[in-house]
């Protein structure tokens, strides 16, 4: 979305944007090392830490969004009950593995999680039993959880679709375990591109190349995908 908005801007403008992207623990370290930003976005606890020390300009914070984080569970297995924090706890507890992004690595829904774990008392014996990575599919993968949910962009849809590169489109979806070895390396590939700044030519050429070496593949025996919603 940032990189769509990021090109209209520079259309209506004629300036330059220089784009960085990183886990919010990266990039408050580069503030923090006295590195200079026109625009920060990052996390409310991570803003109001930097902002004691009067980083930003008074009056400039602003809420743009939020995000939320989800569980999901390996193929075929009982749905836990986590309606009241004792019985997530107990879900936790009983778990073999609970794999989630590795806090070390600054990225808000681990520094979340973990501390989350902490409020529960359970961050030891989770500790124990955590697979980590640094992205969602690096951790499904390693943690043999099974399905990926992630917010799908624009990009990701038809190289044919007149909503290629509208920045307000976003839908929840979730791969089960085929998709998510065999079609979602596609999309995590199309959004490292997108984010760096690819136009669409670039992004068939790279996905062309790929099929052809055989780095993509066609989906898996299986593969499927859904959207979660909840009513009410």
């Amino acid at each position: 979305m940032v990189m769509a908005l990021g090109r209209e801007f520079e259309r209506e403008t004629n300036h330059k944007l220089d784009l960085n992207f990183n886990t919010v623990g990266a990039q408050r370290a580069r503030l923090q090392g006295d590195e200079v930003a026109d625009l920060v976005i990052l996390s409310d606890s991570a803003i109001a830490a930097l902002n004691k020390n009067g980083l930003f300009l008074p009056g400039s914070v602003t809420d743009l969004g939020r995000t939320v984080t989800g569980v999901v569970i390996k193929e075929g297995a009982p749905q836990p009950d986590i309606a009241t924090p004792e019985v997530f706890k107990q879900v936790l507890l009983k778990a073999r593995s609970v794999s989630y992004s590795d806090p070390a690595a600054g990225g808000s829904s681990g520094t979340y999680f973990a501390g989350l774990l902490d409020k529960l008392g359970i961050a030891d014996a989770i500790g124990e039993k955590a697979v980590l990575g640094k992205r969602g599919y690096e951790v499904a993968v390693k943690g043999k959880n099974g399905f990926v949910c992630f917010v799908e962009r624009s990009w990701t849809a038809g190289f044919d679709d007149p909503q290629f590169w509208n920045p307000r489109i976003r839908a929840p979806n979730c791969f089960n375990p085929p998709a998510v070895g065999s079609v979602l390396p596609q999309y995590l590939k199309r959004t490292e591109l997108a984010l760096a700044g690819a136009n669409k030519q670039r992004l068939v050429e790279e996905a062309r190349a790929a099929f052809a070496s055989h780095s993509f593949v066609p989906p898996e025996a299986g593969s499927f995908s859904f959207m979660l919603s909840r009513q009410g």
